[in-house]
């Protein structure tokens, strides 16, 4: 009895150092590039750099500043509703908590990380009404720069091989 009990305790105890990261929940902790994102205001530096490329009047300049501040406080504070929320997604799984209970949070991680590609949009929407259409084809561009700048994500998928 003893052996088949030390034998099922030895295989749980492997399964579960196994599966461990299955159960691995995406975090946005405070240091995370996400959270600082949200929060941190962007350098000087980039926002000039902005306004020079797109050679916006200064009646632009304070719109879109104006549009900024508009968004900021609701960003900031539902980036840092989802970074509690999160917490709490990982806390559940590491408890006794019920099936139910974990994908409920996990459904409340999904809303709010909605909620802050949302704001995001429609700051950028509001933004994009300031501009001028050639403004908006140079930001595609920069924005086109600036993507190919970017490192590609850990769990992006390899594109599909091209049919022969």
């Amino acid at each position: 009895m003893f052996k088949y009990l030390y034998a099922a305790s030895l295989s749980l105890l492997t399964l579960a150092s196994i599966s461990g990261p299955v159960f691995a929940v995406p975090s946005v902790s405070p240091q995370s590039e996400y959270a600082q994102a949200e929060t941190k205001p962007r350098p000087q530096r980039d926002r000039k750099n902005f306004f020079e490329q797109l050679n916006l009047t200064e009646a632009q300049k304070q719109q879109i500043s104006t549009i900024r501040q508009k968004y900021r406080p609701n960003i900031e504070q539902t980036a840092q509703r989802l970074r509690t929320t999160q917490q709490d997604l990982q806390k559940l799984m590491a408890s006794s908590a019920s099936r139910d209970q974990i994908l409920a949070k996990y459904q409340q991680v999904g809303n709010l990380r909605q909620d802050m590609d949302r704001l995001r949009f429609e700051s950028m929407l509001d933004i994009r009404d300031v501009l001028t259409t050639a403004q908006r084809q140079e930001l595609e561009q920069m924005m086109q720069q600036r993507r190919s700048k970017r490192p590609e994500p850990r769990n992006a998928r390899p594109e599909p091989p091209a049919p022969l």
